[in-house]
């Protein structure tokens, strides 16, 4: 897919504890996948985090899950005020403690691909295994879809990167984010004249990274990691030993 698409949509704050590769059972869809169930891995004071389908009464909750996630990472200013609306088909998932959002995973459906759209774990709760209980929770029916390829955009928030890594993604392809901020030099960027860019988003290729970072602050490569859908579902020794080695 293009990578305008999807990139700026992810949480990063999905840590590694090399120290723990359990994974959780697979997840069983019930009432005709009306809800989730997932075994928790929780640590013994955790509350247990319920995996279902997204509803409307979530919109609250599911916005602040993905500003509070997104603040640690360098999608810190990548806020949204609404909810953005997925064509469908798409998967809605949320991890949930009573009626409070802890953990988001949105993934839209094209055809065989499918693209993560957001994932996000509120802070206290990672190292819980609730971002791969959500993708996993996914995984079956994106394969009843006859989904072929599961893929997502991330910085380099080494945190996300690991966890694209340990859960079997592969990286295809790399390119810029690039920012002008107000007090950097307008010269690069076209504009209609008497209009002065102030602040400028911009994608670069991967080639222009050392001319990009000499000139401006904010740099960031953005990876695309594709998951291979057509094979197997990982192990659980798969899953660990992906972990070990990252």
């Amino acid at each position: 897919m293009e990578p305008q698409f999807g990139c700026c949509q992810l949480c990063q704050y999905m840590r590694i504890d090399p120290r723990r590769s359990e994974l959780t059972q697979p997840v069983t869809f019930l009432a005709g996948a009306s809800a989730l169930a997932c075994p928790p891995t929780i640590g013994p004071s955790m509350p247990s985090v319920q995996i279902r389908p997204y509803n409307d009464a979530d919109a609250q909750s599911w916005l602040r899950c993905r500003l509070l996630s997104f603040f640690p990472t360098q999608y810190y200013d990548d806020v949204v005020i609404e909810r953005p609306n997925l064509d469908e088909p798409s998967i809605r998932l949320v991890g949930v403690i009573g009626a409070d959002v802890v953990g988001i995973l949105d993934v839209s459906i094209s055809d065989d691909a499918a693209t993560i759209e957001t994932v996000a774990v509120l802070p206290e709760h990672a190292r819980t295994g609730t971002a791969t209980r959500l993708l996993h929770a996914a995984l079956p029916e994106l394969r009843r879809r006859k989904v072929r390829t599961l893929d997502a955009w991330t910085r380099e928030d080494p945190a996300a990167n690991a966890w694209y890594q340990a859960n079997g993604f592969d990286e295809r392809f790399d390119y810029l984010h690039v920012y002008k901020e107000p007090d950097e030099d307008n010269t690069a960027f076209a504009a209609p004249e008497g209009v002065r860019p102030v602040r400028v988003f911009a994608h670069a290729p991967i080639e222009l990274e050392a001319h990009m970072r000499a000139r401006f602050r904010r740099v960031y490569v953005c990876r695309q990691y594709i998951l291979d859908l057509k094979g197997a579902a990982p192990s659980t020794a798969d899953y660990a030993q992906r972990r070990r080695n990252g």
